[in-house]
This record gives C-alpha cells, structure tokens and sequence, in this order.
C-alpha cells in the first residue's frame, strides 16, 4: 500500500487547472520582483509604490475583465515582472553579490543579528 501510494506521489503533480496555473505564475514573478527590491533588506517609497502600481491594476483587471482577457493580462504583467526583476538584479550587482557573500560565508549567529 505504501509503494502504491509513493508511486501515485512521484508520478503526478498538484492537479491544478489553467487559471490556477496562471496565478501561480503571477504571484512567483511578483515574487521575484519584490525580492529584487528588497535585495538590501530595505524598501523605499519608490520601491513600494512601484509593487502597488502593478499589483493594483492586474487585481482589477482579475475583477473586472472577461477571463480571456485577463489571462493575457497576466502574461503580459508576468514577463513586465521579470523584466523590472532582472533589470534591478541587473543594476543593483554589487548588492547582490555582497547579500549572497554575506549569506554563505558569515556566520549565522553574526547574521541573526
């Protein structure tokens, strides 16, 4: 019975339809965005702003509009996502590679603090 059941778990994934499919998708690059802001474990009012400039019109677009439309609304608003995302990466490298440097090779009792 256990096999049976742990094969069952191997071969098939979290049975979800189209339209959940796509708000996973939104939410991991809005994700990835707000990641992409908070790099240097601080937000500024720009940053902020920018999160609700975007989330605000694709949750109204998820109310108001037909469901086709919506669904290009959130592809298009995915990769607008991943584009801001790798270009603050982008332009904010030194950060990056100073947070994944701190993050592997300091200890963790000097990062709690």
């Amino acid at each position: 019975m256990l096999f049976i059941r742990h094969r069952w778990a191997i071969n098939s994934g979290l049975p979800i339809d189209g339209h959940q499919r796509l708000e996973l998708l939104i939410t991991a690059t809005q994700s990835l965005f707000a990641v992409s802001i908070l790099i240097d474990r601080r937000i500024t009012a720009k940053g902020a702003i920018s999160l609700f400039a975007l989330f605000g019109p694709q949750f109204a677009a998820s109310i108001l509009l037909a469901p086709d439309i919506n669904r290009v609304v959130i592809l298009v608003m995915s990769g607008v996502y991943v584009v801001l995302a790798v270009g603050l990466v982008v332009a904010r490298r030194h950060v990056v590679v100073r947070c994944v440097r701190d993050g592997i090779v300091t200890p963790f009792t000097e990062l709690k603090r």
